[in-house]
């Protein structure tokens, strides 16, 4: 059975297709609406849905009174729809816990054989400056900071894999658990695991690297379990 596609369906596929043959880019921003009518000989109706769908995924951003950009960042459909997931039932993400811990376990252990020496100093020098806040804190944390520059580092780390997918996904993640993350786990136990990730991944060895971020995220999943257990009592 051939099903007819309706017109913003068509321009849906129309705009896709530019994105992904790179003749729009990210960043990028689209013509406007009366040009895209005109060219694509059109109302401006199902433009306007098309590119609403757009948006509703993250392909696509609007910025007030600027425009409709292609998003500079890949989608985050997989982050949406944990967000989602989270919402129904918070103990959900023990379970994402345990798919990250697969996901980040293998991404370390490729980026001790594939970091660039400049991979290295990053991902060194964000461990450095996690441990100079924590160091200088004198118990008092600023859990908000902390985040940030532990968000840096697990993605530093993604980004030595020099797989993309790996990076797509880990980020995903690491947006989607940032609420139940946010002070589970002592920020100095924290820096001592990293501390032992970043040794691992200078010193080439895939396994140490591997068995270093698992003892970290399974020390991380635990305090998360205290906090859900307290929440449910």
């Amino acid at each position: 059975m051939i099903v007819r596609k309706n017109i913003s369906d068509q321009v849906y596929d129309y705009l896709v297709n530019e994105i992904k043959e790179g003749r729009l880019k990210p960043g990028e921003k689209l013509p406007t609406e009366r040009a895209l009518s005109e060219k694509l000989g059109v109302s401006r109706v199902p433009i306007r849905e098309a590119i609403r769908s757009l948006s509703r995924m993250g392909v696509l951003t609007t910025r007030q009174g600027d425009g409709t950009f292609v998003n500079a960042k890949n989608p985050d459909v997989l982050s949406k729809a944990m967000d989602i997931y989270m919402q129904l039932d918070d103990k959900l993400v023990i379970e994402f816990m345990e798919v990250r811990k697969i996901m980040e376990s293998e991404a370390a252990r490729l980026a001790s054989i594939n970091a660039t020496d400049e991979d290295i100093i990053k991902i060194s020098e964000i461990n450095e400056q996690r441990k100079k806040i924590v160091e200088a804190s004198d118990g008092d944390f600023d859990y908000h900071k902390l985040y940030e520059y532990d968000r840096q580092f697990h993605f530093a780390i993604a980004e030595a894999t020099h797989n993309s997918v790996f990076m797509n996904f880990l980020d995903a993640i690491r947006t989607t658990l940032k609420i139940q993350q946010e002070g589970s786990s002592t920020p100095v136990k924290s820096n001592a695991y990293h501390q032992k990730i970043v040794e691992a991944i200078i010193a080439r060895d895939p396994d140490g690297a591997s068995k270093a971020m698992a003892d970290h995220l399974n020390a991380v999943t635990e305090s998360i379990m205290r906090t859900i257990g307290k929440r449910s009592t």
